[in-house]
């Protein structure tokens, strides 16, 4: 039977394994043997020496390496698709991107499968001078998004990696509005996350639109009243061009989303502005006050995991949890109580399907908000 050679073996060659490991006499060794290869790629996982070495951060290995001139630095492994550049910025380790960065043949802007590029790696895991060694590069695009995907600055700023968010915008040429292929901003990003500090980094720059809309027409307004985070709602609404009453897609405004989720504080905050109209219907006819008593929207769950879903690696995206059940009976109480006491909203509106908010709340067994509208309709009929 013959010997496999390097493009059939199942699994790493010697030099591979001990690239891995970081074992430099071994590595030195081998290398020193004209019948070796030094860019053999095992059948298996299609992985090179020099990628086990620098996913695993071995800047030594990396540099012995590369003073082959047979080795090919920009090769990807078989799965992943990914560089040894690729790799090391994934992973965090600035000596080997420094080493591999002073190779004029090493593509810096180099995507892999998921459209994610050395850079984006970078600052979504929040590896600072990786970021700061691949931006000394003039070169590097810190737009790059292949298809519209997401901006190494939109990575940073839906995971809160503040300092790398500044980073990024001390480059003249990034663009901080550059939308994905859902339309979300870097702003989107951080309002829907809850990234306190980096809205407020974005919306300390005049070039930062505070109202950009998605593909489902939804604002980071939106998303802050989604979750109720009233904090990131404020330092929007500070921002006089910020519409609080727009409604998207499916026909809610901030407010319908805030009150069918039961966050008062919300609520509160959206009730303050005189342009908010606390009876605008959603598409399906339902006012803010008939998702409060229902207690939470049949159907919504579906429609929001699919308006903000993780992209690429769900597994470990930091994205809040989604949950439209997440307001508490008391919650929704409350916001019944908050709306009913606004003049123009009326109790008995009815939705595309019939149903008063009355209708809605019995539905659910809300006995509380039952009482409540029971006692609002008679107050309102000894008023007639």
């Amino acid at each position: 039977m013959d010997d496999p050679t390097p493009d059939t073996m199942d699994g790493p060659t010697p030099l591979a394994r001990a690239a891995e490991k970081g074992d430099m006499e071994v590595v030195r060794m081998l290398l020193e043997r004209n019948d070796v290869d030094p860019d053999a790629i095992d059948w298996h996982e299609g992985k090179t020496p020099l990628w086990r070495a620098a996913y695993n951060g071995h800047d030594r290995i990396v540099r012995m390496l590369l003073e082959r001139g047979n080795v090919n630095p920009n090769r990807t492994d078989k799965c992943g698709k990914l560089t040894p550049l690729a790799c090391a910025a994934r992973s965090g380790h600035a000596r080997v991107v420094r080493i591999l960065l002073k190779r004029d043949d090493v593509n810096p802007d180099l995507v892999d499968w998921d459209d994610i590029t050395p850079l984006s790696w970078a600052a979504r895991n929040g590896h600072g001078w990786v970021v700061m060694t691949l931006l000394e590069r003039r070169d590097i695009n810190p737009n790059a998004a292949p298809e519209d995907c997401r901006t190494p600055i939109s990575w940073a700023a839906g995971r809160g990696h503040v300092e790398m968010v500044r980073m990024l915008l001390e480059r003249k040429d990034v663009n901080p509005n550059t939308a994905d292929q859902n339309g979300r901003t870097p702003l989107s990003w951080a309002a829907g996350n809850g990234r306190e500090e980096v809205v407020r980094i974005l919306l300390q720059r005049n070039d930062v639109d505070p109202d950009p809309i998605d593909c489902h027409l939804q604002t980071p307004l939106v998303f802050a009243a989604q979750f109720g985070d009233e904090r990131i709602m404020r330092i929007l609404l500070g921002r006089g061009n910020v519409n609080p009453d727009r409604s998207d897609k499916y026909g809610r405004t901030a407010l319908s989303w805030a009150a069918g989720c039961g966050h008062v504080r919300a609520v509160r905050v959206l009730l303050e502005r005189n342009d908010v109209n606390p009876d605008t219907p959603d598409r399906d006819g339902r006012t803010p006050l008939s998702l409060a008593a229902q207690g939470g929207s049949p159907g919504v769950p579906q429609i929001q995991m699919a308006m903000c879903r993780p992209y690429h690696d769900r597994a470990h995206d930091n994205c809040r949890p989604i949950s439209f059940s997440c307001g508490d009976g008391k919650g929704h109480e409350e916001v019944v109580r908050i709306l009913l006491e606004r003049d123009k909203v009326n109790p008995n509106k009815l939705d595309k399907y019939g149903q008063t908010p009355l209708t809605l709340a019995a539905r659910r067994g809300c006995k509380a908000i039952v009482k409540m509208l029971e006692v609002k309709n008679v107050l309102l009929s000894q008023q007639t």
